[in-house]
């Protein structure tokens, strides 16, 4: 059951900030007939494309050309932003990015905030994730199936050492791969699922940012706020500023 769906626009681009009960079937916002790319704001989804099993999470993007939607549920309450994509910028075929990457996590940053100026970079980062998602499949048809084991014990805050081990593979060799394929070193996905935990506390209690900081591993409030910023463009008071006005809807 979709909760909420509010539509606005930049540029080419129409957006869809939809949210879906636990349990419920997760599916483009008003059956659109376009390729659609949806990026998680907040949840887990676990989804089937290609007949691939995949898990995403806050900041995971999803592309799914025209008629070609996802078989899907959500795992827990899941709020989304979905574009639909003009023909000119579309993809052949359904790709997956379960990493939450910098231009997925800016798109959700602009469209949040609204600061002068978001949609014209809002557009720009779309076309930059399309072109990032473009290159992606290529990569993935190579994905070996350990990578996936390797990501689950990175989220549990695992550490190289532990990853190698635990695969019975070497770390330079798994350190290698895992970067090849998700785009960043173990440590720093590890660090990244902190600081969306963080984002979410941030967003859903009034807990102090430095108690939210420490909550996430951070025992240096002015660490956690350069590091909240370079991943998310805003610095967590600002990111709180906006939480009233934006929960109440556009």
């Amino acid at each position: 059951m979709t909760v909420h769906d509010d539509a606005f626009s930049a540029g080419p681009f129409t957006f869809f900030a939809s949210g879906h009960e636990n349990d419920a079937r997760f599916a483009p916002p008003r059956g659109s007939a376009s390729a659609t790319l949806s990026i998680l704001r907040r949840g887990s989804v676990r989804v089937i494309i290609r007949g691939r099993e995949h898990r995403l999470k806050t900041g995971s993007a999803i592309y799914t050309p025209t008629g070609a939607h996802p078989r899907g549920v959500c795992l827990t309450a899941v709020e989304t932003l979905s574009i639909d994509i003009p023909p000119r910028y579309a993809l052949p075929e359904a790709v997956v990015e379960r990493t939450a990457r910098a231009w997925a996590l800016n798109v959700l940053a602009e469209t949040q905030l609204q600061q002068p100026g978001w949609t014209l970079v809002v557009e720009g980062l779309v076309v930059s994730g399309l072109g990032y998602l473009a290159r992606m499949s290529e990569r993935e048809e190579r994905r070996p199936s350990w990578v996936d084991d390797a990501v689950s014990l990175a989220r549990q805050q695992r550490s190289l050492r532990d990853v190698a081990a635990i695969l019975g593979m070497h770390p330079s060799h798994v350190a290698r791969s895992f970067r090849a394929f998700e785009g960043v070193s173990i440590g720093e996905y590890a660090r990244r699922c902190r600081l969306e935990l963080a984002r979410s506390a941030l967003r859903q209690s009034d807990t102090p940012i430095a108690d939210v900081a420490a909550s996430a591993g951070f025992c240096d409030q002015s660490h956690f706020t350069r590091v909240f910023r370079r991943l998310f463009g805003v610095t967590p008071a600002e990111f709180r500023r906006t939480r009233s006005r934006n929960d109440g809807g556009r």
